[in-house]
């Protein structure tokens, strides 16, 4: 691949994940105060009533389970993932760059692997229902390949464009 169509790849790809980055950070807003309303009120009318509705704790799952994928996803766009770098940061700059660029295709490929596996299951446990609310299960299931598609994207920017300058070294 030419340095111009690396060029052309990322700046495609920056303007999608600038997107999808925003809307990802609006989406865990909405269902952190979701899960923080649900839990609030469990609490509330367990204490004055001796009884919470059965449907606040799959509320405060379901959101749960959506901000912690697409938060993982979001690290991988920042650069804030967990990773340990000790023997990175041994190395010298362009050696360090390659290893960071290969530890993001890595990254990327693990999206891409946990994209088939999700599908896979989403489709195996169709039609299931929640126990208390009854919502298809569907809708806690899709948050994996959603997840796995924004940490595909967001490793292949890193692949092209290597940690950003700011990276811890």
């Amino acid at each position: 691949m030419t340095a111009a169509a690396v060029s052309s790849a990322l700046r495609a790809i920056r303007a999608v994940n600038d997107v999808t980055s925003r809307l990802l950070r609006i989406v865990v807003t909405a269902l952190a105060g979701v899960m923080l309303a649900s839990v609030l009120l469990a609490v509330v009318t367990r204490v004055a009533f001796r009884h919470s509705p059965p449907w606040s704790e799959e509320i405060a799952l379901l959101s749960f389970g959506w901000i912690i994928l697409l938060m993982t996803a979001a690290g991988v766009r920042d650069f804030s993932h967990a990773r340990l770098d000790s023997l990175v940061k041994l190395l010298p700059a362009a050696p360090r760059r390659a290893a960071d660029r290969l530890i993001a295709a890595l990254i990327a490929g693990v999206g891409l692997y946990l994209l088939w596996a999700g599908w896979d299951y989403l489709v195996e446990m169709g039609g299931s229902r929640s126990a208390a609310m009854r919502y298809p299960m569907e809708i806690l299931y899709a948050s994996l390949p959603v997840a796995s598609v924004l940490i595909l994207l967001y490793g292949i920017e890193r692949v092209l464009a290597g940690p950003p300058e700011d990276a811890p070294a």
